[in-house]
C-alpha cells in the first residue's frame, strides 16, 4: 500500500534514519562537513511545527518510508521552493527513485496551488544527458506535471562554484554547499490556462 501525505512529529525517527543512511550529496561528505546534522535539526525543527514556512512531505510503501522532501514556502514572494530531499535508494532502483520524487513533488503541487503558489524551484545534479545544455528535467517530463507546468534552467552552476542570485545561493547552502558537479536551478511554472485562484 502506497501513502502520500504530510508528515509529522511522529515520523521524525524514520525521517532521520533516512538523512543518517545518505553519507554524501553531490559528492560532498555530509559528515564531516555537517550538512547532515544540519539537515536533522530541520526537518526536527519544521516536524515540531517551528518552522511555520515549511512542511515536510513525505512516501510509504508498506508503512516504509521510501522517501520525503521539505517544501518551504517563499515569505516575500508566493513561490515556494525544495531545501531539501531524501530517497531510500538501497531500495529502489534509479526509475523508482524517480518516480518516488515525482509522486511527492505532484503533492506538494497540491498543497502549493491551493495556497495560491504557482512557481517553485529547486537545485539538482544534472543528468549525464543535460549536462552541457539546457532542456526538460527527465526526473518531470515525464508526468503529468510537464503538462501543467512550463520547465526552465534558470541557472547553471559549476563546480566548487557560487550561484548569482542569493535565493539561489541560499538553496545550495541547504543542499550541499559548494558541489562537486554541476548543477542546475530548475524554475517550474504553472501555465496560465491552469491557474485557478483559490478562494
Amino acid at each position: 500500500m502506497e501513502q502520500i501525505y504530510v508528515c509529522g512529529v511522529t515520523d521524525t525517527s524514520d525521517i532521520v534514519s533516512l538523512i543518517q543512511k545518505n553519507t554524501t550529496i553531490y559528492g560532498i561528505d555530509t559528515v564531516s562537513t555537517g550538512i547532515m546534522d544540519s539537515h536533522i535539526e530541520n526537518v526536527t525543527k519544521t516536524l515540531n511545527g517551528e518552522v511555520a514556512t515549511s512542511r515536510i512531505v513525505g512516501r510509504r510503501v508498506d508503512g516504509q518510508l521510501m522517501g520525503f522532501a521539505v517544501m518551504y514556502n517563499w515569505i516575500t514572494l508566493p513561490n515556494w521552493s525544495i531545501p531539501i530531499a531524501y530517497s531510500a535508494s538501497d531500495m529502489m532502483t534509479p526509475r523508482k527513485i524517480s518516480k518516488s520524487y515525482n509522486d511527492i513533488i505532484l503533492h506538494m503541487i497540491e498543497l502549493a496551488e491551493a495556497d495560491n503558489r504557482f512557481d517553485f524551484y529547486y537545485v539538482h545534479r544534472l543528468s549525464n544527458r543535460a549536462r552541457n545544455e539546457y532542456g526538460n528535467e527527465k526526473l518531470l517530463i515525464k508526468s503529468s506535471i510537464a503538462d501543467r507546468y512550463n520547465i526552465f534552467y534558470d541557472e547553471l552552476i559549476e563546480p566548487y562554484s557560487n550561484s548569482k542570485y542569493p535565493a539561489f545561493q541560499n538553496m545550495m547552502n541547504m543542499v550541499a554547499g559548494k558541489n562537486c558537479y554541476k548543477l542546475a536551478v530548475s524554475h517550474l511554472s504553472c501555465k496560465p490556462e491552469f491557474r485557478r485562484t483559490a478562494k
